[in-house]
Parts: structure tokens; sequence; C-alpha cells
């Protein structure tokens, strides 16, 4: 927690450089450095974790809410990184698939292997509202995963023209996971992209009904029909 907040402090103190460096850190996994050793100065290429790689979203989601509409700076940048560049070989299904429900689902349900299950209610509803465990291999799906909630919180900040430029990759990206996709993260970070695209088409609407302009931006609307 304390490197998420120092990055998103120096972050807050250089916008121009940290923004790319940590949007790269995300969708690539490794990012350039220009290191001086005495009076040389040497690039680096430095490649990070997956688990670096899942604070490093953290952080970078954090930046954007802190940035506000300011991200409009960055924004067409950091889609295109987001939605263009994350590396082939994170894709791939757990072999898994059917251990990781079942034991999710004894997570939620306060099971154990024994047999005996606690029905306290409280307990129940505080385990389903830590969204389930996460397991070591799930861990290249939580940073694509991670991509698409940087996505979403882009959509929720930028401005109609820049984001509806995007709504037909948007769009096609929720209908393809939704349908074909089987892990739980990437389903449920792109359902909140699908909500944050209804969300902007409802502030185009809400907006336009209440607006003296004689033709209300609907651009959102439009690109998603």
């Amino acid at each position: 927690l304390a490197g998420i907040q120092s990055l998103v402090a120096i972050g807050d103190a250089f916008p121009a450089e940290m923004m790319p460096l940590i949007g790269q850190a995300v969708a690539k996994g490794e990012i350039y450095l220009d290191v001086l050793s005495g009076t040389v100065q040497a690039p680096v290429n430095v490649s990070l974790s997956p688990e670096q790689r899942v604070k490093a979203t953290e952080a970078l989601i954090f930046m954007i809410r802190r940035r506000g509409e300011g991200i409009f700076l960055y924004g067409r940048n950091m889609m295109d990184m987001m939605l263009y560049g994350p590396k082939d070989d994170l894709v791939g299904e757990s072999s898994n698939n059917v251990e990781i429900q079942r034991q999710t689902h004894l997570y939620f349900v306060n099971d154990t292997d024994d047999g005996k299950e606690e029905d306290e209610t409280d307990e129940r509803t505080l385990r389903l509202n830590t969204g389930g465990p996460i397991y070591s291999t799930e861990e290249n799906q939580l940073i694509r995963a991670g991509a698409i909630s940087v996505v979403t919180e882009l959509i929720s900040v930028l401005d109609g023209t820049t984001i509806a430029s995007y709504c037909c990759i948007l769009v096609q990206l929720v209908n393809t996971t939704l349908s074909l996709e089987t892990s739980r993260p990437i389903r449920r970070c792109t359902a909140g992209l699908a909500r944050e695209l209804y969300s902007c088409s409802l502030k185009e609407v809400l907006g336009g009904a209440h607006s003296d302009a004689p033709h209300p931006s609907s651009e959102v609307l439009l690109a998603i029909m």
C-alpha cells in the first residue's frame, strides 16, 4: 500500500512523466528508464512481475481519479495502451476452473471440507462483499482485468467525443467477453465497463433533456447504436 501511495504522490508532482510510465508498466509489463551512472546515462529495461503489474494498475487507477477531468491530456494515449498494448502471452485459460469454482463456492457459503457450515449472515455478507478469493493461477487474468478497469476509470472522466471514438471496439469487447470469457475477474471488470458505457449514454440523454442547446450532444449513444 505504501508503494502504491508513493507512486500516486509522484504522479501528482510529475504527471507528464509518470502517467505514460505507469501506463506502459500496466500494459506491457516493462518500463524503460535512463539511469545516470557517474557521468554516463544508459537506458535500462525493467521487467515487472505479475504482482508488480497488479500493484501498478492500482496506482494508475488512483492517479486517474485524482486527475479527474484533467486526465484528457493523456486520455487517448492511455486508452490505446490499455486496449492495444497488453502482451499476447497473457491470453490463456486456467486448467483449474472447476476447482476454482468449487473453492469459491465454499468460500461464499462459509463451508469447510469437514462438512461443518457456519450459518452466520454477517460473516456470509462480508465474504460476498469481498468479491471472492484470488488464486495464483489467476494472476495473468488479473492483469487483463486491471487493464479493463483502467479503461473503465478513463471512460468515467473523459469527454463524450473521446469516448465515442472508442465505442466500436469497447462494445465488441463487452459482447465478446461476456459471451465467451470464463475468467471471473475479467468478466466482473467487463461488466463494470458495460455499466460505465450505459452511464455515459444516460448522462448524455439526461443532460440533453435539461440543456438549452438546440442540438445536445449524443455522441456516445450514437456510437454505441
